[in-house]
């Protein structure tokens, strides 16, 4: 009988067991995006402003109950790129567009202002933004991002161009910086992601990687990775050439969303993740995000471009640029959020109780003076070496030992 209770106990605790380890395994499902039903929120179509044909490159930030976005524009006259700004109270509907833009190009070489990416530091908005010359499509130095601040009144100072490409024979990012940029603020140090191409004609061997850079000012950014580019198609449904990082910062991680593309217009998100900005990893089972829908009539049908990703409890929110042949619109999606991982409490494992043979167990007041609540405990005689292996299995395995009953 005793042997017969111990393995019924054995047994049962090695059941418990298992299902502690598989209560402790987790799974998550592929992120499904839905897109706006009304999309595109944001169009010429749409909006009447400064703007004549485009509008695109969409960067959101929220405040209080306000969402506020800069976004790119063609000018109608010229149709040099622009950077105007609105607002919303939901991001989706009801947009106030300022009449005019807000950051435009200056000086010889400041052809266009595309992209932004924006921090706001106490009451100071601080800016970076893509720009070019007039030669942008083949040549070295011929992107660069720039630097601007804003108070409250969106009056925007410009400080000069701070990052340009790279100046070796066979730099990466010889053609400078373009197609996007992403910067984060954490623990005093900002982080810069970028897209960059060399030197090739774009039209002929279009060439876009992203590289990443930090800096303690903001300002003098110093190139990590040796210089060299942290993300570079490396998987089939990256296609050929990567660009427009968004980077978010969770739990210790980053999430990068990004566009992909064959040549040198892009038609796919992605996503990656890293711990140290440099090295990513970029899951199988979530990519790629989503495409140009290849669909006639969709605003996103043919192409995609800069977009913004906001967390909101357990809710993605994706703003971003869709192509249709014939103009650029801002639309909207919406997505589950990863799960923020939580250790599970571990279940309680009921207690085994081994029961000796006879001649095992001893208790002098018990068995010689038959008392049944003797006042010294039972123990296992000193001789006894059979349950040792036992009791030290059931230890390793997490159980501790509390006595003899």
């Amino acid at each position: 009988m005793n042997k017969i209770f111990f393995i019924k106990n054995i047994l049962k605790f090695a059941v418990l067991l298992l299902l502690i380890i598989f209560s402790s395994s987790s799974s998550k499902a592929y992120a499904i995006w839905t897109k706006y039903t009304e999309n595109p929120i944001l169009s010429t179509k749409k909006q009447s402003s400064w703007f004549i044909t485009h509008i695109l490159n969409p960067y959101i930030i929220k405040e209080t109950d306000t969402y506020k976005v800069w976004f790119t524009g063609n000018v109608r006259f010229g149709g040099r790129w622009n950077i105007g700004y609105g607002s919303s109270q939901n991001g989706i509907d009801n947009w106030t567009i300022n009449s005019n833009p807000v950051l435009s190009p200056s000086g010889d070489w400041e052809t266009d202002v595309n992209l932004v990416s924006i921090i706001k530091d106490q009451s100071i908005y601080k800016t970076w933004y893509n720009t070019n010359k007039l030669t942008w499509q083949s040549g070295s130095d011929r992107y660069r991002l720039g630097y601007a601040t804003a108070s409250a009144d969106l009056s925007w100072i410009k400080y000069g161009h701070i990052l340009k490409g790279g100046t070796d024979l066979n730099s990466w990012d010889k053609g400078g910086a373009d197609r996007g940029l992403s910067v984060l603020l954490i623990n005093g140090t900002y982080h810069l992601w970028y897209a960059g191409t060399n030197d090739n004609d774009l039209a002929v061997n279009p060439y876009w990687r992203i590289g990443y850079a930090t800096s303690m000012t903001g300002t003098d950014w110093v190139k990590q990775n040796n210089g060299n580019p942290v993300i570079e198609p490396t998987e089939t449904w990256e296609l050929k050439n990567v660009s427009y990082p968004f980077v978010l910062y969770e739990d210790g991680l980053f999430k990068m969303w990004y566009a992909t593309g064959d040549g040198d217009a892009m038609t796919r998100y992605v996503y990656a993740t890293s711990t140290d900005g440099i090295t990513w990893n970029k899951p199988a089972d979530k990519n790629p995000v989503f495409d140009a829908t290849g669909k006639i009539g969709d605003f996103d049908s043919k192409n995609l471009s800069g977009h913004t990703i906001l967390r909101e409890n357990d809710i993605y929110k994706m703003w971003y640029s869709g192509y249709n042949g014939s103009r650029w619109s801002i639309g909207y999606a919406t997505s589950s959020a990863d799960p923020i991982p939580v250790t599970p409490a571990p279940t309680p494992m009921e207690p085994v109780i081994i029961v000796p043979g006879i001649f095992t167990s001893w208790n002098k007041e018990g068995m010689i003076h038959g008392q049944k609540n003797p006042t010294t405990p039972w123990r296992i005689l000193p001789f006894v070496e059979e349950y040792i292996g036992i009791i030290q299995t059931l230890h390793y395995h997490g159980l501790t030992r509390r006595g003899i009953l």
